[in-house]
């Protein structure tokens, strides 16, 4: 489940992510609580203007550290407005920045 898309400019948008995996699938996650916001996708181009893949990050928390131990993890230091730490860098196109008061600005 996502929810957005959110405009924090420079070309960029996001959309939240929720922990909420089928348990009867996955039963090793039975005992690993629901998240409603787990992390956030950013959608943007590609320097040639075409759509990027995005990329996607996982927010620092309990459950996070349980699903994927050695996994990234980006602090989610204010919904409103939206700051992450540390910076975002795309593996496909380079793009790097960060979110800081609900804006994309360039690293």
């Amino acid at each position: 489940m996502t929810f957005g898309p959110i405009d924090i400019g420079h070309g960029h948008t996001v959309r939240f992510t929720s922990w909420h995996p089928d348990r009867e699938l996955n039963p090793q996650s039975a005992d690993i609580p629901d998240v409603e916001i787990f992390g956030l996708i950013d959608d943007h181009a590609k320097p040639d203007g075409t759509p990027c893949i995005g990329g996607c990050i996982v927010f620092d928390g309990d459950v996070a550290r349980r699903v994927d131990p050695d996994g990234a993890r980006w602090t989610l230091v204010s919904l409103d407005p939206l700051t992450v730490t540390p910076s975002l860098l795309c593996l496909t196109c380079t793009d790097h920045g960060f979110i800081t008061n609900g804006k994309w600005v360039p690293a």
